[in-house]
């Protein structure tokens, strides 16, 4: 091992997909310990069961401090600390003793519910899941182009706060979203979006001039869906079960070419359509719905 050069040392560390494993190598050899300040990334994931969830929590903080003051360069930085309940303790306190430390360098973030943005400035990519979100006083970060939020309470309705923070979005995914009432997504430079909303909405709009993937799943009640996408390529649009949608509008789809429809009311779907002539591949997802009423 200790014969092999530092970039494929440092390639296979960087392979790993938990900095646990990472730190069993730098144990195991020390050719492995050498490359390891080099890392760009840290993973640490942790989880467990019992009445033990403090200790374990103050550990893993530990644990995580020492390997991140250990490292030159952090452009990458995924946390998941969970209790068999599947709260994570990670506190803003732990928060504050690194992040404002490698803020200059950070890429990627992913974690729960945090008080990140003051010190996010050049984040490109954010995930956050299970997390309770407000973005009225939240710093803009113009630098984010990729945001995913799953199974997260966002309070800003309209999605107003949302368009206004992060405004050079490409992709965009929300999951199991709550909190929204009429919501409005408006990003001039969204490319991606992905979009599975439980709540109960009465419309749900989309402004996106260069938006080429656009999934929607709607599991709520006569949502009116207004898009409008003139670059749009790949459109899928599942409504749940035998519920009905209010309305469906949209501008000209100019590069459409695969679509589809997950619906009972296909028809009403299609009659709304501004054209079908571009579109090359069209799946209905009649199978599932036969098989279903069987």
């Amino acid at each position: 091992m200790d014969k092999l050069p530092e970039s494929l040392l440092l390639e296979i560390l960087s392979r790993l997909d938990n900095s646990a494993d990472v730190a069993r190598c730098r144990f195991a050899s020390k050719a492995f310990n050498n490359v390891f300040p080099d890392l760009r990334s840290i993973k640490l994931l942790c989880s467990w069961r019992g009445t033990s969830g403090s200790i374990s929590s103050s550990c893993f903080k530990k644990v995580f401090l020492d390997f991140i003051s250990k490292l030159r360069v952090v452009e990458s930085v995924c946390i998941g600390l969970h209790d068999a309940t599947g709260v994570d303790p990670v506190d803003a306190e732990f928060l504050m003793e690194w992040l404002p430390r490698v803020s200059q360098t950070l890429k990627s973030l992913s974690l729960s519910d945090l008080p990140f943005a003051k010190y996010c400035h050049n984040l490109a990519e954010l995930n956050l899941r299970s997390a309770r979100l407000s973005l009225d006083h939240l710093n803009p970060m113009p630098m984010l182009t990729t945001l995913t939020l799953e199974c997260t309470i966002l309070q800003d309705h309209h999605l107003h706060q949302l368009n206004k923070c992060f405004p050079n979005l490409q992709l965009l995914k929300l999951v199991g979203i709550t909190g929204l009432k009429d919501p409005k997504i408006h990003l001039l430079h969204l490319q991606t979006c992905h979009l599975t909303l439980y709540s109960d909405l009465s419309s749900l709009t989309l402004i996106t001039p260069n938006l080429i993937t656009l999934k929607i799943v709607l599991c709520g009640y006569h949502t009116a869906i207004h898009v409008e996408a003139p670059t749009l390529s790949l459109f899928h649009l599942s409504v749940d079960g035998q519920k009905h949608p209010a309305a469906f509008t949209a501008k000209k789809f100019e590069n459409l070419k695969t679509l589809c429809l997950d619906s009972f009311y296909i028809g009403f779907l299609l009659s709304e359509f501004p054209t079908m002539k571009t579109v090359e591949n069209f799946d209905t997802g009649f199978e599932k719905h036969s098989t279903k009423r069987r």
